[in-house]
């Protein structure tokens, strides 16, 4: 940007046999800090600015004295064809400057206008603005990357990261996308393995709260003790060991933004009154606390069990269910739509063998055949699990049936091992590739070091 597109045009100035009131008047009349000097040629030679004005008045200078000996000489200067090449270099310029304002010159070296501080400061935020506005607008089907995502609001997946090909996968990406356009508590309802977390994160950067953070909680992985603190805060000395400044809870943090209750059957029976009325009322109380919170929370919960059995049970309520219920996603299990395998297979086998560098191909076709008779209780992450051991273990260009770590035969269906046996084996092949640095096998995995030892251990 030229300095003359962001200057204030202005075409006072003073000289140096000028009087002090003459600066005065031009003062009052231009609102500027500081007026230029120039001499009988109108090339600039200094400022005076306010400052010298003062210093004039409390050294008993008269308004009626010259200005020539009170005003500044040793000014710099813009000429108005000059370019800053990015904001950096203005907001450097808004840093450094020694007065309010920066006289602006032609070629000649005529004082055409000034840079202050003032207009800078609201250049700078107004082009702030605009690309926060920019960013806003964006929509998650602009975004490509997981890793784009996750810098953003802590997520990896859209609904575009849903691979289908059945109508059934379809009508409930449609269903989605309906859910996302407002702020109803959602229920996703699946067995293991089926993508519950896949489906809320696209629920919530298909909505407008997709640039706050997505707030995740695994209510069985929460100790009961601690579970109510963890959700909702506490006041400051509220128990023994408690900050003393207390503490947020994750609905406090995902205020404005959705927070994910995964597993959300086996949440303790006491919480669950709290969690109704944070639903209800739209406000959560910490633990210690008096006064409620206003919260603005979007809910989205999950489960592989039975929530309306349990309730029977006594051991979810059933208040709590419908209001969970306003919207609802039942995710089939895999079996039940086999005419996706094939794109997941190959999916995941482009992942993993980019992911440790293997040049596969694809699978044979007998392979193929094997994966879509198989009955897949661990659903689409049993058979991610599967491919994962099968890229590692691959020789060729083409996944074979030994690749897979699967006991089969003509007669009989066929037979998978465990996730827990599928998931050693890959572990002991990638620490045979890596020649026994846990590391290097980790990342070859996909995983921390520390899940590394801890599955070793098992």
């Amino acid at each position: 940007m030229r300095v003359k597109e962001i200057m204030v045009h202005t075409n006072v100035s003073v000289n140096p046999q000028n009087k002090i009131s003459d600066a005065i008047q031009l003062l009052r009349q231009t609102k500027l800090y500081g007026i230029p000097v120039v001499n009988s040629q109108n090339v600039l030679i200094g400022m005076f600015t306010r400052s010298n004005l003062f210093d004039c008045l409390l050294n008993g200078i008269g308004a009626d004295d010259q200005i020539s000996g009170h005003y500044i000489k040793d000014v710099i200067y813009f000429v108005e064809d000059m370019n800053f090449n990015n904001l950096s270099e203005l907001n450097q310029w808004l840093r450094n400057a020694r007065i309010g304002q920066t006289p602006v010159v032609n070629p000649a070296g005529e004082p055409v206008g000034v840079i202050t501080q003032a207009f800078i400061v609201n250049f700078l935020l107004d082009h702030i603005e605009n690309i926060y506005n920019k960013e806003c607008s964006t929509t998650e089907q602009t975004i490509e990357h997981g890793n784009d995502l996750y810098k953003i609001n802590g997520t990896r997946y859209t609904i575009k990261s849903i691979i289908n090909k059945s109508r059934f996968i379809e009508e409930i990406k449609r269903l989605a996308l309906l859910a996302a356009n407002n702020s109803s508590t959602v229920l996703i309802i699946g067995e293991c393995g089926t993508g519950k977390e896949l489906y809320a994160q696209a629920i919530h950067n298909a909505s407008d709260r997709w640039t706050k953070p997505f707030v995740n909680i695994n209510c069985a992985a929460i100790p009961a003790e601690l579970a109510e603190s963890e959700l909702f805060g506490y006041e400051a000395g509220s128990f023994t060991g408690a900050s003393k400044h207390g503490k947020p809870g994750k609905f406090e943090l995902a205020d404005k933004s959705t927070i994910f209750l995964d597993e959300i059957g086996d949440m303790p029976l006491f919480l669950q009154g709290k969690l109704l009325r944070a639903i209800q009322e739209k406000e959560v109380v910490r633990v210690g606390g008096l006064q409620p919170k206003k919260i603005d929370v979007r809910i989205i919960a999950a489960t592989n069990k039975d929530l309306l059995k349990l309730s029977y049970e006594g051991k979810f309520r059933l208040d709590l269910y419908y209001r969970l219920k306003v919207l609802s996603l039942n995710i089939p299990p895999l079996r039940n739509h086999p005419e996706d395998i094939p794109l997941l297979v190959d999916y995941f086998i482009k992942k993993y063998s980019t992911q440790i560098k293997k040049q596969i191909s694809g699978i044979t076709n007998e392979t193929l055949m094997l994966l879509e008779g198989h009955n897949w209780p661990g659903n689409t992450r049993e058979l991610e699990n599967t491919i994962q051991r099968a890229v590692i273990f691959c020789k060729g260009d083409y996944i074979k049936l030994e690749d897979l770590g699967m006991e089969h035969d003509n007669e009989s269906p066929c037979k998978i091992y465990s996730l827990s046996g599928i998931e050693k084996e890959a572990i002991f092949k990638a620490l045979e590739i890596t020649k026994g640095n846990k590391q290097r096998a980790a990342k070859l995995l996909g995983i921390s070091r520390s899940t590394l030892y801890k599955k070793l251990m098992d």
